[in-house]
């Protein structure tokens, strides 16, 4: 005697988010980075339950100093945002915004610690809309990505003293080894001098010094250390173009006797 249809009504919404960092330098391992996450809704209509996932690469980051950080005002009346622990890992966080309503903006300001021994730090920022009764216009702006690249850092090795013929062997360490090069420049301080390097390359000094006049000499190395980087467009899409960070010279030193 009766019969029913039920529609879904689906809500247009854009969902906005720009990431950012305080420096545009590299920076070393150890460096604390501060991060500025803006969220806005776009409109034209209130969302409700938007889920904002904030993912570290390389960078250690607190989830409770997101939470505590975060422009709640900006919110709808009442509304509250909160870490789901069911899908947040040790790298990725994610919170759900309450309700987020059509033309406000919510700014999460919070730090994190370079950890990364690879090229860079990377914080990525998702902002999407629940997975029903919500259509998203424009998911281009729905990632952003903060990258930083990593400063390699050289440990000096210690200056040597040599009889003529003698091999010198000495070895680098970086805090980046997978992924760190060297440039060598040589500063000759006499044309008697000739140095015969090997051909194992790599992180080691390892070079045969023959005095032709068997006088006494100097031989100065300046190290870079250098690592090459892909720079991580912001939408999060695959990066096409790299970039070389050098890290600060130092001068290895050989004296012949």
């Amino acid at each position: 005697d009766m019969s029913a249809v039920s529609t879904t009504i689906i809500k247009d919404v854009d969902l906005h988010v720009v990431n950012k960092v305080d420096v545009s330098d590299a920076q070393k391992v150890g460096a604390v980075l501060n991060y500025i996450t803006t969220v806005s809704n776009l409109g034209p209509n209130d969302v409700n339950d938007a889920v904002l996932s904030i993912e570290a690469n390389g960078v250690n980051m607190v989830p409770s100093s997101i939470i505590s950080k975060v422009s709640k005002n900006e919110l709808a009346a009442g509304a509250t945002i909160n870490l789901d622990t069911r899908l947040s890992t040790l790298s990725k966080y994610v919170y759900h915004l309450a309700v987020l309503s059509a033309g406000a903006t919510v700014t999460l300001t919070y730090q994190g610690t370079i950890t990364s021994t690879n090229h860079s730090a990377i914080n990525k920022a998702t902002i999407t809309p629940p997975a029903s009764g919500f259509y998203e216009i424009n998911y281009e702006n729905n990632i952003s990505v903060a990258q930083t690249f990593i400063k390699p850092t050289l440990t000096q090795p210690q200056n040597v003293t040599v009889c003529p013929e003698q091999l010198v062997d000495r070895a680098l360490e970086s805090d980046n080894p997978s992924f760190t090069s060297y440039t060598w420049v040589l500063v000759p301080s006499s044309d008697a001098i000739h140095v015969h390097p090997s051909s194992t390359g790599g992180t080691v000094v390892r070079c045969m010094i023959k005095n032709e006049e068997n006088g006494a000499g100097t031989l100065a190395y300046i190290i870079t250390p250098a690592i090459k980087a892909p720079v991580m467009p912001i939408d999060g899409g695959a990066p096409s173009v790299f970039t070389t960070i050098e890290g600060d010279p130092k001068v290895f030193t050989v004296t012949i006797k």
